[in-house]
């Protein structure tokens, strides 16, 4: 599917659900670009919407295609009422990002959906269901390295609120990227996966000690990192890479590290693109 084919039907999925499209919203901003091509030189007023609606509009062309159906139209109004908010540019909402955080929510929902696993919004954030049994994730958008903890600790304690065993997923696009800058690179899908693998390694071996204190003996089973990366490589242009560091916090607790790759190995069933593992 072409982006102006996604585009449209990204627009057409909205405006059926009743939702008003306002045409300086970042939604609609970017469907505009999209639906003539998205094909803007570099440093048109436009170029934020057609870099930006690479990811945006692809993730939510995936979202809709998976949860359409599966999730009641209800639910998806309400949900997506909050998702068309938001700044153009993520870096412009360092701060409070509704529109991206429920985005986030609704890709996380969309890969469940897509691996089988019965997703429902329900606490602590998607409750879905493993080997008969329900299992939480706590959905998180980190968007700096300083409230990682921050946000780990309130995922631990929605997913010891909600009463089922649980996994974090975290987006953390923003936090390894700040402002939010392309790449601009020539390597293959391949060295750009093992590159990421490599960045993420450090990043939670640095913090693995830490993030079992905060857990602190409660059912969180381990952490999926989410991070999409716009690129434009020399011959293929613009796109977009969506990577996941799948992270087991229990390596000792073998039941904990059992029920976390089962899951693992589902829920990488449901990704929009090639995952990246850990282990």
């Amino acid at each position: 599917m072409t982006i102006a084919q996604a585009a449209q039907r990204v627009k057409v999925f909205i405006q059926c659900l009743g939702i008003v499209l306002h045409p300086q919203s970042r939604i609609a901003q970017m469907v505009t670009v999209m639906e003539g091509g998205g094909v803007v030189p570099f440093g048109d007023k436009t170029f934020p919407a057609a870099l930006e609606g690479l990811r945006d509009i692809r993730i939510l062309d995936f979202v809709i295609t998976q949860v359409s159906g599966a999730i009641p139209a209800d639910v998806l109004r309400k949900k997506l009422r909050r998702v068309v908010k938001d700044s153009l540019r993520p870096q412009d909402n360092l701060t409070e990002s509704p529109g991206r955080d429920i985005q986030c929510e609704l890709y996380v929902a969309a890969v469940a959906t897509k691996a089988g696993l019965k997703p429902s919004f329900d606490e602590p954030d998607v409750c879905c269901e493993l080997d008969g049994e329900p299992l939480g994730i706590a959905v998180k958008r980190v968007k700096n390295h300083e409230r990682f903890e921050r946000h780990f600790r309130k995922a631990v304690r929605q997913i010891e609120a909600s009463g089922v065993r649980g996994v974090i997923a975290m987006d953390m696009s923003l936090a390894f990227n700040r402002t939010n800058r392309p790449l601009n690179t020539p390597a293959g899908v391949e060295e750009m996966q093992l590159a990421h693998q490599r960045a993420r390694k450090l990043f939670v071996d640095k913090h693995h000690g830490r993030m079992k204190e905060w857990i602190n003996g409660r059912e969180v089973l381990g952490l999926v990192i989410i991070d999409s990366i716009l690129r434009l490589h020399p011959q293929d242009g613009w796109s977009l890479d969506l990577f996941h560091y799948n992270v087991p916090l229990d390596l000792h607790n073998q039941r904990r590290y059992r029920e976390f790759d089962r899951f693992r190995q589902a829920f990488k069933n449901g990704y929009a693109t090639p995952a990246i593992e850990r282990r």
